[in-house]
């Protein structure tokens, strides 16, 4: 339902109703209405500069089809859904073409687990997520398709799925406080310190044929960072602190590769695979150096050298 407070804001004036379906939610920016469609499990996007007349302009089905809600990132090119069910998702969209959406990453709280999300909201860049049992997220996003938490507080002595723990949060005071609220312990008053979290980024192609290679699983070791390499070998990714770490490339049929030692913030890794010899089904060994080369068996000196990785390339923020 729509109403104009401009007249009395004690007194709204009724003007429509938007038809559609059942809405459980609804944001509105710059006459354009983001409606969470829980039943339906879709995202709507609506146009209502003409408040008598909505228009229907795109629907995005989320993740678990069970649209909770939706928040715009600060430059509304890319919105943020949630799914309200036991080991359910954050999702992001790039909605910068209404024609094509396209879903760009997700997140989740203890990865495997039954924990439910519920509520987004953005703060310069910064989802502040509501996830029920595991407190609240602080999840950097000005990079949206590598979605890095980098703050958490947890509410909750419960865990996995179910609706108990932290319901909502409230981030928009003048004091930079943050407010919580669990449904079984009550109010918590925090202040995020809103980190900018760190990036690994790269294209992954095979070492014979240049040809870009999907499926790979990248770990930052030590964290629980990963990501797979997506159609045409990219991959980026991020952890929430700067500093130096080893990071591993592993995928079946190719030997397995790691670079040790590398420092950065932002770090664009352009990398190589072998892959494996029938002829000598053994792993290769490897060696740590600053920029990782492959030591293969005897025959496939060739492959180690093709295999080599270019020097990693740091970049400023």
């Amino acid at each position: 339902m729509m109403f104009d407070l401009n007249p009395d804001p004690t007194q709204p004036t009724y003007i429509n109703t938007y038809k559609g379906n059942y809405a459980h939610d609804c944001f509105v920016r710059d006459d354009m209405m983001y409606v969470s469609e829980i039943y339906a499990g879709q995202l709507s996007i609506v146009d209502i500069s003409d408040k008598l007349n909505p228009v229907l302009l795109a629907t995005q089905t989320t993740p678990n089809a069970f649209t909770h809600n939706a928040w715009l990132s600060d430059d509304s090119h890319t919105i943020f859904t949630t799914d309200e069910r036991d080991g359910a998702t954050m999702a992001a969209y790039d909605i910068s073409d209404l024609n094509d959406i396209r879903e760009l990453d997700r997140y989740q709280a203890y990865p495997g687990t039954n924990t439910m999300p519920h509520n987004a909201h953005v703060l310069n860049d910064f989802i502040i997520l509501s996830y029920y049992t595991a407190g609240f997220r602080v999840i950097d996003a000005h990079v949206p398709d590598a979605l890095v938490e980098t703050e958490y507080y947890d509410t909750s002595p419960n865990t996995g799925g179910g609706s108990a723990g932290c319901w909502g949060v409230y981030q928009y005071l003048p004091s930079g406080n943050l407010i919580a609220s669990d449904r079984q312990q009550g109010l918590f008053i925090t202040r995020p310190q809103y980190q900018r979290a760190s990036y690994l980024q790269g294209n992954i192609t095979d070492a014979l044929s240049g040809a870009g290679v999907a499926g790979v699983r990248i770990s930052i070791v030590g964290t629980s960072s990963f990501d797979q390499s997506r159609f045409g070998g990219t991959y980026r990714m991020g952890t929430a602190n700067s500093g130096t770490y080893d990071i591993m490339f592993e995928k079946y049929g190719y030997q397995p590769l790691l670079y040790r030692a590398l420092h950065s913030t932002k770090l664009n890794l352009p990398t190589s695979m072998c892959r494996c010899s029938p002829y000598h089904p053994l792993p290769c060994k490897y060696r740590s150096m600053t920029a990782m080369v492959m030591v293969c068996p005897t025959s496939y000196l060739k492959c180690a050298t093709l295999g080599r990785a270019a020097v990693a390339r740091a970049f400023m923020r």
